[in-house]
């Protein structure tokens, strides 16, 4: 196993535990059930949305490798704004059942473990897209964000 697919190993595992952690420890946070759990539902549903907007602009080019496939720089749709708007949706999914079943220890992994885990990713997918697109690359690093759209 290379150090690419290792990241990628870790990046689900690391999603993958903070659902878990979510679904095991629900019920920390101390507020009523009612209407958190619809919240939680919601955050969900808009990372869904943006993750599969995210797909209709990567098309076939999703195949879990940080490696590019595609010939043609990326740059459109929610691309315009975030250079990794599938690993935003994931976070944000990976949150929303935190959020709903209240489980402190499932935003911590979240936060704390699973998106560290995507900007690691990113980084290494980065630097691939940064020797296959050249200059064109540097143009659209300038003006976009990085995972987190006007913060980071």
């Amino acid at each position: 196993m290379n150090s690419k697919d290792s990241v990628a190993l870790i990046h689900a595992l690391s999603g993958a535990a903070a659902l878990i952690a979510s679904i095991m420890a629900k019920g920390q946070i101390s507020v009523p059930e009612q209407p958190i759990k619809a919240i939680g539902y919601g955050v969900f549903a808009v990372g869904f949305l943006v993750f599969a907007y995210s797909l209709v602009f990567l098309r076939g080019a999703f195949t879990g490798n940080v490696d590019p496939v595609r010939e043609k720089l990326v740059t459109g749709g929610p691309y315009r704004l975030v250079r990794h708007p599938v690993y935003l949706a994931m976070l944000i999914m990976c949150l929303g059942p935190a959020v709903g079943l209240r489980s402190w220890l499932g935003i911590a992994l979240s936060t704390v473990v699973y998106f560290p885990a995507a900007v690691w990713r990113a980084k290494l997918e980065e630097a691939a897209l940064r020797q296959k697109f050249g200059e064109e690359w540097q143009a659209y690093r300038q003006r976009s964000h990085f995972i987190v759209p006007f913060i980071f």
